[in-house]
């Protein structure tokens, strides 16, 4: 038995050796982006990579602390991996900042040209393509469901992470939009779970009837917390992603996380293979996901549209 180990054991440690790396960088925290990153895997596979066969994977989680990520990404860098995945605006960001020269395949929800990631959308030109999650549009369409389902609605509250980079486009989006609905929007802060309680709270002093949840790693991570505040305030509230409906929120509406993180899995195969970044365009969403809670619904004494349930992709009853 120990002549077989001596004669294996250096083998095996070359063959583990000439694995390529792949390194993951990520805003939110592994347990929360788990399905998400077994579509990334997916992706991967599809382009003919495995872990472990073809490549290794470096895999850093920030679990929703923003101050961390740049001294992840920094870790990375120093692996000399042949690509990095970037899951979120600050890993995206903090990557942009620290190399022009490791490819970089990102999914986010900030506009690419306006932050330099690329060039333009059809042809980066630099060393970092990907997937886009949402615009502002979405925040918009957001607030305009909410309102389809409870058109009494004319105070409503956004709350947002001032942490993350896409707050500011955001909120001058939804400010612009809320004027044409003639009614008024409370901006609501919170980076921490002090923050989150004393957002809701104010939501209710300010007497708002509606909230919107914007787009954040660190609230993904919370939505359960973010759920049972909704309610607990009978706030009717809409969210990003189908998770929080699950939870109990009362609608989410967003792009598929899954599918967008397959294609970023597909377009790291396709660096891996010798292809550029810088000629590979930045992909739109191409799938979007409706899911509406019927008991919530109930629970808040709101009539869900037949327009809205006819949309749907999931009904929870």
């Amino acid at each position: 038995m120990t002549l077989v180990g001596t004669v294996c054991c250096p083998s095996f440690a070359r063959s583990q050796q000439t694995l390529r790396i792949v390194g993951v960088l990520g805003s939110a925290s592994p347990a929360s982006y788990g399905s998400y990153m077994n579509g990334f895997f997916l992706g991967l596979r599809a382009a003919g990579f495995t872990e472990g066969r073809d490549i290794k994977v470096e895999q850093r989680w920030a679990d929703g602390n923003y101050d961390r990520v740049r001294e992840m990404a920094a870790d990375l860098a120093s692996r000399r991996p042949s690509v990095i995945f970037a899951s979120g605006n600050p890993a995206a960001i903090e990557l942009k900042k620290l190399t022009s020269t490791i490819p970089v395949v990102f999914t986010i929800g900030l506009d690419p040209v306006k932050y330099a990631f690329a060039a333009n959308m059809n042809r980066p030109a630099g060393n970092m393509t990907g997937t886009l999650l949402y615009s502002s549009d979405l925040i918009i369409k957001r607030m305009e469901m909410l309102k389809e389902m409870n058109p009494s609605a004319s105070r409503f509250a956004f709350l947002v992470n001032p942490k993350n980079p896409n707050v500011d486009d955001d909120t001058q989006a939804l400010k612009a939009a809320i004027l044409k609905l003639q009614g008024s929007i409370l901006i609501a802060h919170a980076s921490n779970d002090g923050e989150i309680e004393t957002a809701f709270d104010r939501m209710k002093e300010d007497k708002v009837d509606a909230a919107i949840i914007s787009p954040d790693a660190y609230f993904a991570d919370r939505s359960e917390k973010i759920v049972a505040l909704a309610a607990r305030h009978r706030l009717p509230t809409i969210y990003d992603r189908r998770i929080s409906a699950s939870a109990g929120g009362l609608i989410a509406f967003g792009p598929s996380f899954i599918d967008s993180y397959h294609r970023a899995g597909i377009l790291v195969g396709r660096v891996l293979k010798g292809e550029k970044p810088a000629d590979l365009p930045v992909e739109l969403p191409t799938k979007f996901e409706l899911v509406v809670n019927l008991k919530t619904a109930k629970s808040l004494g709101l009539q869900v549209p037949q327009s809205i349930l006819a949309r749907a992709d999931e009904v929870i009853e």
